[in-house]
């Protein structure tokens, strides 16, 4: 991907390794369709129980909805950028009672904020954001219930006016399909290898 479209450009993050103060999806899928680039980010998850709390949140101003973007501690003292390109919908003023990214929600926000920046800057004509994780890992999508979300699975992609994609997958769906639609060697190798070390 361009320099440009980093998070340290992008976002106003500082440099880090992967995972490290810094918006690092697990995955980047890019493709071509009729001449035009789509890009696809993916956050991968397991048994993680979340995705993480805002670790400069603060109880006294990420509850008011309505002056986040102009508030933020993440935006006035850290100089970052996600709400440059994330503004939060009434539906999401209605349900949410903390910032998407208080508690339990502060790796999607930061992806859902640089997908919408690469989708400006970029010259994509698509971009999704995207999480895949495991059925069996029931606690994840109801992560950020605290703050009025019930289920990420139903409600993330209504809450802000995007206009990337939002979709979540199961790892066994995926599987599933691949197992289903690829009968060559490497798919072979690839389903025993995922099964055996994840007992999909």
């Amino acid at each position: 991907m361009p320099e440009e479209l980093s998070p340290v450009i992008l976002l106003g993050e500082p440099g880090g390794i992967r995972g490290t103060r810094q918006t690092t999806p697990d995955l980047a899928i890019e493709f071509t369709t009729k001449g035009k680039k789509n890009i696809i980010l993916v956050e991968c998850k397991y048994t993680e129980h979340s995705f993480y709390d805002c670790p400069v949140r603060s109880k006294e101003l990420c509850n008011n909805i309505e002056i986040l973007n102009n508030k933020c501690i993440q935006k006035e003292r850290l100089k970052r950028k996600y709400w440059d390109y994330l503004n939060i919908k009434k539906y999401g003023v209605e349900k949410l009672k903390y910032c998407p990214a208080y508690m339990g929600g502060y790796q999607l926000f930061r992806q859902q904020a640089l997908a919408e920046g690469i989708l400006k800057y970029g010259g994509y004509e698509n971009v999704w954001s995207c999480i895949a994780y495991d059925g069996r890992n029931e606690g994840l999508m109801q992560s950020m219930e605290k703050i009025g979300i019930k289920s990420i699975n139903n409600e993330w992609g209504k809450l802000f006016n995007i206009k990337t994609n939002f979709a979540i997958w199961e790892h066994q769906e995926w599987v599933k399909f691949v197992s289903e639609n690829s009968k060559d060697s490497f798919t072979k190798e690839w389903f025993e290898y995922i099964g055996n070390r994840y007992k999909i």
